[in-house]
């Protein structure tokens, strides 16, 4: 950690003396959900605001509302004021402003800002050498803008190295709060540490400074912001989980890696770690959706939350449309798991089964790996040997379900989830009956 031992001593007592914090809402009565998005074009519409104002808590991304007027400008101001419409609906609804640590872009004032302030821009190897990156963004499913579909930026990079830098970094979320709209921040940028990728060019040395300013920022965003608001963190290390609220699995993670967060506590103020669980690809087929809320739910705990959406923004009024989707499953009823999920061999590997206080059961098997290889290997050489014997659709059956790893009755290798109003999540013919375990 980059803070001062003295400087951790004196906030050592202030944080002892006040253990009270606000989380984003939570309920076990059914999963909790969140959205990350942003319109590119312009305000929500009635029924995006409808359900954004449904959700645990809302993240609106960097480019949210570019192309609305002022146009290329002030996203701090455009965030607020769509959590203000989120708000208005539902008060209970946490919004966060995306909070980038890499590329100052012009769509932020703060962007603009050091466009003026190159002092605080990143220059590498040698001062004027300004580390800058090209984005162009296309419009999709809307008419031009002006008479054009195609945009491209030129941004400059934050240098954390600068103490006025730091200081803005940080000044620009807590403006954002004190709208009263906007309750926390989703850092990103630093992924897997306080070090960026955007510092190839730059010297060890400073590398190391510039990764000790962000945390420094980091640290202090989170000291003026108070226990009382949310900060996460993309892909967190430890490092970052000690200063921040939670942290986000953008690519979504296991069963033993979502309840090991159960255990964890974040933040300057110790408090449950808050996990932005994003289901990576569910949006793109329901098998992949109904695998992925399985997987979650075995290891969900409380101030775990789950969204499924496919890219960060989109355009006009069907923008984000993978993330408002409404799934069945997001109403059934859930209640307080009994346990942590139950593990037990079976004669082909392993099976996970959990159930909730309302009577829902999760069921999933796995086939162990050894297992799977073989069948691969085995279907694999007997069509070589005979393709003419695998052409027929018994053949070709019966292989697909081989490489699909199934055992050969199809029990106890699916992901299921048994609902306790009847409704079933995946193929129940690959699952053992509810009244079994």
């Amino acid at each position: 950690m980059a803070v001062s031992n003295n400087k951790w001593y004196i906030w050592a007592i202030v944080l002892c003396a006040d253990t009270t914090h606000s989380m984003p809402p939570w309920t076990w009565d059914t999963i909790q959900t969140y959205i990350h998005c942003a319109n590119r074009t312009g305000e929500w519409n009635e029924n995006a605001l409808q359900i954004l104002a449904t959700q645990s808590f809302v993240v609106f991304e960097k480019m949210h509302k570019v192309w609305a007027q002022p146009v290329n400008t002030s996203a701090e101001t455009k965030i607020a004021d769509s959590c203000a419409l989120v708000k208005k609906l539902n008060p209970r609804t946490d919004c966060y402003i995306y909070t980038e640590s890499d590329w100052a872009r012009t769509w932020y004032s703060l962007g603009h800002w050091v466009d003026m302030h190159t002092t605080d821009a990143l220059q590498c190897p040698e001062e004027g050498d300004f580390i800058n990156t090209t984005d162009v963004e296309v419009l999709s499913g809307v008419p031009p803008i002006n008479g054009s579909k195609s945009f491209t930026y030129n941004f400059k990079a934050y240098d954390f190295t600068a103490p006025t830098m730091r200081e803005a970094w940080v000044q620009r979320v807590l403006d954002a709060v004190a709208t009263g709209h906007v309750d926390g921040a989703f850092i990103d940028g630093n992924r897997g540490g306080f070090g960026s990728g955007i510092l190839g060019p730059c010297a060890e040395a400073k590398k190391a400074s510039w990764a000790r300013g962000l945390n420094e920022s980091v640290f202090e965003l989170a000291r003026r912001l108070g226990p009382n608001r949310t900060t996460i963190s993309n892909y967190p290390t430890p490092d970052a989980l000690a200063l921040c609220s939670g942290g986000m699995m953008e690519r979504g993670g296991t069963r033993a890696q979502i309840a090991s967060w159960s255990n964890k506590t974040c933040g300057l103020w110790g408090q449950p770690c808050v996990l932005d669980y994003h289901a990576q690809y569910a949006d793109r087929n329901i098998a992949t959706f109904n695998s992925s809320i399985t997987n979650f739910l075995l290891g969900v705990y409380k101030y775990a939350y789950f969204g499924v959406g496919g890219g960060w923004g989109g355009d006009g009024p069907t923008a984000c449309s993978s993330w408002f989707r409404r799934y069945p499953e997001y109403k059934k009823a859930l209640g307080r798991p009994h346990s942590d999920a139950r593990e037990f061999n079976t004669s082909y590997g392993v099976a996970y089964t959990r159930e909730f206080s309302s009577g829902t059961k999760v069921f999933a098997g796995q086939v162990r790996k050894s297992l799977a290889v073989s069948v691969q290997v085995h279907c694999a050489v007997e069509w070589y040997r005979n393709p003419m014997c695998l052409s027929s659709s018994f053949a070709r059956a019966r292989c697909r379900r081989m490489l699909q790893y199934l055992p050969p009755d199809g029990r106890n290798s699916g992901a299921c989830v048994f609902w306790s109003d009847g409704y079933i999540t995946g193929n129940a013919s690959r699952c053992p009956p509810p009244h079994t375990f």
